[in-house]
């Protein structure tokens, strides 16, 4: 596929008819610039019998591990597909025997149940007197965990089983294969379960992460601890996400707090230019920093970085036009940006090594001055006003936020921020706002006003008919005319009492009917009605101090499509397949640091759902921006229990304590 312009002539002068349509762009250059979340994005990828899709070159490598029973540290971003290797593990346990065991450990709850839930869907066996999965958390247990092929569950409950003596040479002996997931996590604090599950675990393991720094140290640690047990150990690191993240600045150019209700969502002219493009590079003006490992361009960022460098340095290498470097390729793959980037970046680091590197007039200072510049500008006098508003007016510009975001078709979008009151403040506050412009408009809205006037013909004719129906009599003549004005069902599907689907951000995952009814179920909780009240606009909120029945159902709904905006603590960041178009930062933290940015910008833009996914920052300083950009991922320490805990190993069960009888 090629790309060809045409401009429409003036037959009788021989020049373009509207100067606005001449195209002066080069193809190649267009491509970069509006094509990059359509490239095509394989890496190396071929037809694999062993999974329903053609596998990169990175998750084959990992799939013979798993047949080769090799024990594994799997580090790759978030939407790079590691969501399969678990369920490949899990298959081939399966397949294998009626006895075998696979444990899959996860950091939180919401984890748990996730993963429980997928494995309900994905596999279906029967064994006589044993269930297929399990679910054990200690708060709550679903089936009988010593009694299953597939244990999901957490690393307390884990290593207790462990450690449990009447289990050491019954179950344990059964067990095949052992997933960690977040592995990470065994750098918090309080994380003395995690080693003893690495310590104590008698299976290969396989440990998931997309947030581990300088991987190539904790891996050394666990393959000391899998040879000496006996078991074959590989290190697989894939650094390629595979849809890029855009981060942009909300940059609204107040001069004072939103006091007006918003109009319909289905009206609402959206404001892209409220949203700066934040290009990575620029974050290098903070000084004296490196580029970090992860620090990905897009293929847009690519472009304006060889712009900016050719800007300034008119001498640069005349290979890199894009027109000569992608000349071979007149359709743009990931993999030619990818090899575009590393040589603009080898010749920035050069410029970056210079003596003068930090003189304003420096081949370097200039490209990034030329990158920063439009942000800075974008952001002008609204950054302060919005830095030093209450809780109040900061929470006052999410309404419009997400109208915006919803007119330019970017949700669903999970709001981050990492105080729980904070969080229901901003829930509440954008329910109210949404509840006051629906009030206004219902009072002057026409369509409002017939909608209402059918649903009460509707309701007279339905009453109208059940008397009929009574006396066994039928006026025809009613019901024809209640059947030309199609409002004899209508009664049903409106509800005056309902928020009007002008002022939800409620999605159609499932029929309005069910969604009252899971909502409704919520009722005998005895929560705030204001929680209830934004859940049935589209909002939820999620944090660990919820009851754990409105969590979950948050959880559900927000996949299912029915909650397209939800307010969160990191609690959704942790692994939880909880896909979203736009990831927003509502406020700064002291929590909001690498590890925390890199898992909650990770929900946006996840593979199978989206071409691109969107890093939106609300009320964080350009400076702070620049700082988690350019943050390196913290390095996971050897862990301080030590080697001499592990077990020996264990001998192989008889068979007759291992059978089922």
């Amino acid at each position: 596929m090629t790309f060809h312009f045409c401009t429409i002539i003036d037959k009788d002068a021989g020049e373009a008819m509207y100067e606005w349509m001449e195209i002066d762009e080069h193809p190649l250059e267009w491509q970069l610039r509006t094509m990059g979340e359509y490239m095509a994005r394989e890496l190396d990828s071929r037809p694999d019998a062993r999974v329903n899709f053609e596998p990169d070159a990175w998750q084959r490598t990992v799939l013979d591990n798993i047949d080769e029973d090799k024990s594994m540290l799997i580090v790759a971003p978030t939407s790079s597909g590691k969501t399969f290797i678990s369920f490949a593990a899990m298959e081939r346990v399966l397949r294998e025997s009626d006895e075998g065991v696979v444990v899959y450990v996860a950091p939180s709850k919401a984890l748990v149940n996730q993963v429980a839930a997928e494995c309900f869907a994905r596999f279906s066996k029967d064994v006589p007197g044993q269930a297929l999965w399990s679910v054990h958390t200690g708060d709550y247990r679903i089936n009988n965990p010593q009694n299953c092929q597939i244990l999901v569950t957490v690393p307390q409950v884990f290593s207790e089983m462990l450690l449990n003596p009447a289990l050491s040479r019954v179950w344990t002996p059964r067990i095949r294969r052992v997933i960690v997931d977040e592995i990470h996590a065994i750098a918090e604090e309080g994380s003395g379960m995690w080693e003893q599950v690495l310590l104590m675990n008698p299976a290969p393991i396989i440990g998931l992460s997309a947030t581990v720094g300088a991987p190539e140290r904790f891996s050394a640690w666990l393959q000391s601890v899998e040879e000496r047990c006996g078991r074959e150990y590989a290190l697989v690191i894939h650094t390629h996400r595979f849809n890029a993240l855009r981060k942009f600045a909300y940059a609204p150019r107040l001069s004072r707090f939103p006091d007006k209700e918003i109009s319909p969502l289905n009206e609402y002219r959206s404001h892209p230019s409220i949203f700066a493009p934040v290009h990575p590079i620029a974050s290098l003006a903070l000084g004296d920093p490196e580029l970090p490992e992860d620090l990905a361009l897009e293929p847009r960022d690519c472009l304006a970085l060889w712009r900016a460098m050719s800007t300034v340095d008119k001498e640069l290498d005349p290979k890199l036009k894009p027109r000569k470097f992608f000349a071979p390729t007149p359709t743009i793959a990931i993999k030619h940006v990818i090899e575009f980037e590393q040589h603009l970046k080898k010749i920035l680091v050069e410029w970056r090594n210079e003596p003068d590197y930090a003189n304003p007039s420096s081949r370097f200072s200039r490209t990034v001055e030329f990158l920063e510049k439009p942000l800075r500008e974008a952001l002008g006098v609204s950054e302060e006003l919005i830095e030093n508003a209450t809780e109040d007016q900061f929470n006052s510009l999410f309404t419009p936020l997400l109208a915006d975001l919803n007119a330019q078709n970017q949700l669903p979008a999970i709001l981050f921020n990492f105080s729980r009151d904070h969080c229901e403040s901003l829930a509440k506050r954008i329910s109210q706002d949404l509840e006051r412009a629906e009030d206004k408009w219902r009072k002057s809205s026409p369509t409002f006003k017939d909608r209402l006037a059918r649903a009460r013909a509707a309701e007279k004719a339905a009453a109208k008919k059940a008397k009929a129906a009574e006396s066994q009599t039928v006026n025809r003549k009613q019901e024809e005319e209640a059947a030309r004005m199609g409002v004899v069902e209508e009664v049903q599907a409106f509800d005056p009492e309902a928020p009007s689907e002008e002022f939800t951000f409620v999605g159609k995952g499932i029929s309005l009917i069910e969604f009252k009814k899971d909502v409704d179920d919520l009722l005998f909780l005895d929560m705030d009605p204001w929680i209830i009240n934004a859940l049935r606009r589209g909002v939820g909120v999620h944090h660990s101090g919820l009851p754990r029945r409105y969590r979950v159902l948050v959880e559900n709904l927000y996949r299912r499509g029915v909650l397209r905006v939800v307010i969160s603590t990191q609690t959704l960041a942790l692994g939880i397949n909880a896909p979203a178009r736009t990831a927003v930062f509502a406020g700064d933290s002291l929590e909001l640091n690498p590890l925390n940015f890199r898992q909650c910008s990770g929900r946006a833009g996840r593979r199978g759902f989206d071409l691109v996914g969107n890093v939106l920052f609300v009320g964080v300083r350009l400076d702070r921006i620049q700082r988690l950009l350019l943050s390196k991922l913290p390095k996971l320490v050897r862990p301080s229990l030590s080697l001499s805990l592990l077990p020996r190993r264990p001998r192989a069960a008889p068979s007759h304590s291992t059978r089922r009888r």
